[in-house]
This record gives C-alpha cells, structure tokens and sequence, in this order.
C-alpha cells in the first residue's frame, strides 16, 4: 500500500439508469431535390436544411413521427423507439435562415436496432467488444434537447441569451455552456459533464455593435474608420429588418460608394414602363414604406454618408443598408451547466441521476531525491509535502557520464549544398562538448534519411531493422511505451498496427507496455473538503483514482502529479493497453507519478509523464523552424520548395535562422520550449532492482527513440516523425543539434528517485 493517505472526492460524472429491454431503431435518411440539378451532379444538402426537413416532417405527421420519440444525428440517422414509414415522403420547405425554399424527397430505411442489452452485458464483462454504435446513439438521444434549444459549437451547447455579468464590453460577451459524453465506468454507465466558456459575438445591431466595438467611433467621420469597420465586419452574418425573410447573410464587404451615391437600372415588371435610373434611398422609401426602416431610424435611411455592406456570395452580392441589418446570435468571437430533458431521455429508457458520484483516491508519497553537495558528497532531500517542490541552490549532480554509446540521424536536404558532411561535423560536435565538460567518444552509427521515403509511415520500420543489424548490440529485455494523443475510439488501431509494428522491428521479444496519457477528456476530480487539499482547493500531487469511474474491468487510472496553482486541476488519464510486464497498479502508479518529478526544466512534478512532455516540445519546436523558414522565402520559393522532391530550398539551412545571441551559446536555451539533450536522457530510467527498464516514449506528435542495451543506458538516438507535425514532410528539416543527445548534467535523477 503506496498511500500515506486518502481523500474523498467529488467526480462529474452523474450515473446513467438504463432499461435493458430497450430496443432503438436506426434509420438511415437520404434526402434529394425533387428536381434533379441539370449538370447531373449530386446536390449536397446542407444541415439547416436537413434539420428544418425533419422538423416538418414532424410538424406534418406528428403520428409518424413523434418529435419526443424520434432524434436526429444532423447527418444521415434518425433513432427512434417508435417504427417509421420506410415510403418515399415529398417534403416542401419553405425559404428560412440559412436556405432558400424547394422541394425534397425524402427516404426512410432501417438499418440498425441498437439493444441496450448489449451495452448491460459489456459492463458485467460478458462482451469483450464495446457497442459503440449503441453509445453512439444513447449520446445523441443525451444530446437531442440542447441542441434544439440552444446554440452548438463543436460539442458544447450554449445558452441563447446572455446572462447578467457575462457582457464583456466590444460587443462581445462570455457564454456559459456545456458538454457532455457518455462513458463506461465501473459504477456503470456515466454522463461526464463539464462547463465551456466562449466568447461570441452580442445579437444586436450592426451600428450598435460598431459604436460599442471600435474605440471613439464616429459615424459623421465614417471614412477614418472605414478599415477597422472593415475589419469588424468581415465574415460575420447578418439578418434583416425591413422584410421578413429571415436568411443568413455572410458579409463581405464594403462598398465604395456611399449610399446618397448607389443607384441601379429599375426595370417594369409588366413591361409598361421603360427603365428608370432609380436611387436606393428612394427604391427603399417606395418599397417599404410602413415595414421599412425599423423603429430605430423611422421612415427614412437616416445615415446616407456611409457605405452599405455587400453580402451573400461573390457571384451574388447584395447591397443593404447597414442600419437594417442585425448580427445574429451564436457567432463565435475570434480569439458548463447540466441541463437536459429528463423527458426524452426517459422516453428512450434512460435517467439520469444529477448528483454527482463520490469517490475515494489515495494520496501517495513523494520520491525521496539524492542530490552531490559541493563537497562532493551524496545527500538526501526530502520535498515539500504539500507542493512537493526542491531547491538546487548550492547542490550539483551525484555522478557526471560518460557519452559512449550515441548516433546520428541526418535530416538535410539531398541536395549538395545543404546536405551535411558527417566528416566534418561530427569531430566539431565532439569538441565542443568536450570544452563544454561532455566526454563524448566516436558515434556507433550515422544514419542518413530520407523523408520522402518514410513520411507516410507512423513507425520506421526499415530504420530500426537497419540500425539494429549494423550495431548488433544486446537489445533491451523490458521496454516501456507512453503515447499521447489517443482517443477511445482509437485504442483498437494502437493495438493492431503501431504494438505490431514495435514487436515487428524488436525481433528479440523484449516485454512491451504500452501506456496512453489522455490529457484531453472531461473529467474533473473536486474535494468533498477542502482541508485536504492546498490552499487552492485542488487535490494535492499524488492523488490517484483507480475506481469507481475509471473502465469496468480495463486497467487505467486518474493521476494528479502537480500542484494546481491556479484554476482547477485536472488529472492525466492514464490507460494500459498493453501489459506484459505484469505490473500491479501500485508499481505503475509509482513509476509514473516519480517519473514526472525529474522534468529537468523545473524542481517539482509535471502534469504530465516526461517523455511525452519532450516530445510535445520538440514537436513544438520543429514547428517553430518550419515557420521561420516559410517566412522568410517568398512566395515563388516556397512554392517550388514545396513541389521539390527535397524537403526544404538550401536556404532553409542558412546559418541565419540558427544564430544565437551570445548569452545563449553556452547554456541550454531551448529548455523554454524544447527538452534538452539531458532531458531526453533522463527520461531513461533505472528503476528498482525488479525491472530494468528503459522507456521509449511516442506522441502524436513527435517520437524520442532510444536504442540501447540493457545494462549500459547512455542515449544512442532520437528522431522525430515528421508526418505528424501537421504540415508537410517535404517542408520540414530540422537542425541536428536539437535532435543529437549529448550531456548528462542530471544523472541524479535518472539513477536515484527510484532507488
């Protein structure tokens, strides 16, 4: 028993009762003009449309299609407890926001009956397989009621009218919403629920909105602010006052004119008259006289000295005045309550319970740390219980290495001119480390890659079989894997193709882990009191969750490593995909939470484990490189970069973009944003006398390898996956000094927080 303590805790997750018997029909639904488009090509239906489609046909045939018992995915699928007509339906619909009016033909076809029977078996653990298409239903029938009422944005609802205090000032104001998802836990079935902030633009008035939005704006001296009306403007839609249709405008512009200037040609309907030149103040005035203008303004386009906004589409622009034009609701501004119908859940064998589900975690012990003191003796230090933070002042490390066993990757161009010469580098890099006090012999391997030929690939394969055979080194007998980046419904592609694909490369069958760290989910972990946590509220670093709302019979675990300072904290999910190590929860959750105390940049724990928290930061940094590259080409060399079989032009190693400052050169600058050669390193643990192990961590964005034998730890290579920097592999080089592995200014961690 690892705990010096536990806690009572508060989780969001409100328990989910459901009927067992129920049986929900999926329909799938296939809508199309009645008139088919004349150049033949399928016409793509937009989603207001689909969901006015479905109101009507509600609206028309509430017997057929009752709205408290049917629930639509805003896609291609109905769900429904009750059994729909499976006929052709003609639909009309009638111009609205966001769609002008026509004729559908709708079809109705059955191609599912979710049980959730199903979903009572996989929670007792008598199917292996999840239904995710049940919880994929049972989530939309959870989410059908906000989304009716309220205003969606991703996967958060919004309320529609803002609450008092939310007003930001510019027009703007903080909307309080939520999200919520459903999860299998071992409680049962579970609504995780959070709270979501989101600036949106205020429904009102687009004068308005330029009075409150732009500093000291003045419309009797329009033209002075005419880009930063522009600028305010731009892309945010619009209805209209004078005339009831109530479509959605995009705006997208401002006419040069103003409008006492704007005229057009006016021709006679009934062919009686000839054309007339007419003005639009005077086309407004004759054609709506009582409709037009609103309240505001009274009959009469008040500001004629300003010009109107062009909207819709290029091809179609229409002028209107700005005075009668209103910004619409829910429009997110640039730069989590749980409300729902009890009524139609239970309509679809459902409840909800709304408190929510108590907890106990288990506050475990921080690692006791050896630290040289300037006399070179070892000393213990003991951190601080409640922030569990250190001081190095005055101490260094136990024991400096040696760098014996490393390597090269080589990331240049093929072209000659930026290609790098192994010859001379390699000497420079070692003599340097060595006026640097890091003892480095000759690299085992240099390695030169090709990225066109391994930028489709998550795992290099080839490249680990070719090292391997040029080294012939003993290979590592227990090997350790955390990825980042993992969604659930991802967990069965990590298992069938990235583990295999490890096993494939590591002929020698070493024992293989394989971790995932979630920082992206919902849930949230309160303190049923307060006295047991920091000042701040939040649970103290150590906590630990490993029941009640973690898998029903999976092994995973919530873990708060850090101290929450500010805000709430929120734990790391970590989730075991694959154990063949046979490590109890105790060990795994040992190893894990003192590995995030040696992160080199600070003297305390991380959020996160350490070698996903590098390779985000390399992944970060390689980003970083690839847009100072593309800022400095021009447009024409970029271009042909990028249509190039090389991955950069040879300016992209121009030692411009590489100097540093002089205050910089000598110490390890990139810690801010990049783990250091020394963090790499310590990533590579000597853990108790029960494993030797060594940790190969992988991101989604970026991958540190480390090949070494089992008994002598010193780093050979990292390299990064370029496929998953999210932009193209043809774009990206990095310089090899922020890829090498040199130094060991922090041994002590790695060799003695375990001991």
């Amino acid at each position: 028993m690892l705990a010096i303590r536990t806690v009572g805790l508060r989780a969001n997750h409100f328990p989910v009762k459901f009927n067992p018997n129920t049986i929900i029909m999926q329909d799938g639904v296939d809508v199309k003009p009645a008139v088919p488009p004349r150049n033949g090509r399928p016409v793509r239906i937009s989603k207001s449309v689909l969901s006015v489609i479905r109101n009507k046909l509600s609206s028309d045939d509430p017997a057929e299609f009752p709205s408290s018992r049917t629930v639509y995915d805003g896609v291609k699928n109905i769900f429904s407890v009750v059994p729909l007509p499976t006929e052709k339906i003609d639909v009309e619909v009638h111009e609205g926001e966001d769609m002008k009016g026509g004729s559908y033909v709708v079809t109705i076809n059955l191609v599912n009956e979710l049980k959730f029977g199903k979903l009572k078996d996989y929670l007792n653990g008598q199917l292996l397989s999840i239904p995710r298409d049940v919880l994929h239903g049972m989530d939309v029938v959870m989410k059908e009621n906000p989304s009716r009422h309220m205003i969606t944005f991703g996967r958060s609802f919004f309320p529609r009218e803002p609450r008092e205090g939310d007003d930001l000032g510019w027009g703007i104001t903080a909307s309080r919403g939520f999200q919520h998802s459903l999860k299998s836990t071992s409680q049962g079935l579970a609504l995780c629920g959070n709270y979501s902030v989101l600036a949106f633009q205020k429904k009102m008035s687009v004068l308005d909105f330029l009075w409150e939005h732009i500093p000291n704006f003045n419309i009797d001296h329009f033209r002075r602010f005419r880009r930063d009306v522009k600028d305010a403007l731009g892309g945010l839609k619009v209805n209209f006052t004078h005339w009831n249709n109530r479509q959605k405008y995009i705006i997208r512009g401002l006419t040069r004119e103003n409008t006492r200037e704007v005229s057009f040609i006016k021709e006679d309907p009934e062919c009686q008259n000839p054309p007339r030149q007419v003005r639009i103040v005077d086309y407004f005035r004759e054609k709506y006289p009582w409709k037009y203008p609103c309240t505001y303004y009274g009959k009469d386009i008040m500001y004629k000295d300003i010009p109107f906004l062009n909207l819709g589409k290029a091809s179609n622009q229409k002028a209107v005045p700005m005075e009668f034009c209103v910004l619409v609701e829910g429009q997110r501004y640039p730069k989590g309550r749980l409300d729902g119908n009890a009524g139609m859940a239970q309509n679809f064998g459902m409840e909800v319970n709304t408190s929510m589900t108590r907890v106990r975690g288990r506050v475990l012990g921080p690692p006791e740390l050896k630290l040289g003191a300037q006399n070179g003796k070892v000393i213990k230090i003991t951190v601080d219980k409640e922030k569990c933070q250190w001081n190095l002042v005055g101490k260094s490390v136990v024991e400096g290495k040696r760098i014996d066993r490393w390597g090269v990757i080589d990331f240049s161009s093929n072209d000659y001119k930026s290609s790098l010469n192994p010859d001379f580098f390699i000497p420079k890099l070692i003599n340097r480390c060595i006026n640097l006090g890091i003892h480095m012999e000759e690299p085992l391997i240099y390695k030169c890659t090709s990225m066109n030929k391994h930028s489709r690939v998550d795992v290099l394969l080839e490249l680990l079989e070719s090292v391997n055979e040029e080294l012939n080194i003993v290979l590592p007998d227990h090997i350790v894997v955390f990825r980042d980046g993992v969604g659930d419904s991802q967990f069965e592609m990590v298992l069938n193709e990235e583990l295999l694909d490890l096993k494939m490369a590591l002929q020698n069958s070493p024992a293989i882990t394989f971790i995932v760290a979630q920082k992206r989910h919902r849930t949230r972990l309160f303190l049923e009191n307060e006295r047991d946590g920091g000042p701040t509220g939040n649970a103290s670093p150590g906590t630990v969750v490993d029941t009640t709302i973690v898998h029903p019979f999976e092994f995973d675990f919530y873990l708060f490593s850090h101290y929450g300072r500010l805000g709430t904290s929120k734990p790391t999910h970590y989730y075991v995909l694959w154990d063949e190590h046979g490590f109890t929860s105790d060990e795994l959750q040992k190893l894990i939470y003192h590995m995030c105390f040696i992160f080199v940049r600070c003297t305390k724990p991380v959020s996160l484990v350490p070698p996903v928290y590098y390779a985000d930061l390399i992944a970060y940094r390689g980003r970083l490189y690839y847009e100072a590259v593309v800022e400095v080409q021009s447009p024409a060399s970029a271009t042909s970069s990028s249509s190039s079989s090389s991955p950069f032009s040879a300016a992209s190693l121009d030692p411009y973009f590489f100097k540093l400052h002089a205050d910089l050169e000598n110490i390890m600058f990139f810690l801010s944003k990049l783990a250091s050669s020394a963090a790499l390193e310590c990533s590579i643990l000597k853990s108790s006398s029960r494993y030797s192990s060594q940790v190969i961590s992988q991101h989604v964005e970026a991958i540190d390898l480390y090949s070494t034998s089992a008994e002598d730890l010193d780093t050979v290579f990292c390299f990064l996956d370029l496929q998953d920097i999210k932009v193209s592999p043809r774009k990206m080089q990095y310089p090899v000094k922020d890829l090498l592995v040199s130094g060991h200014p922090t041994q002590f961690a790695s060799q003695n927080a375990f001991n």
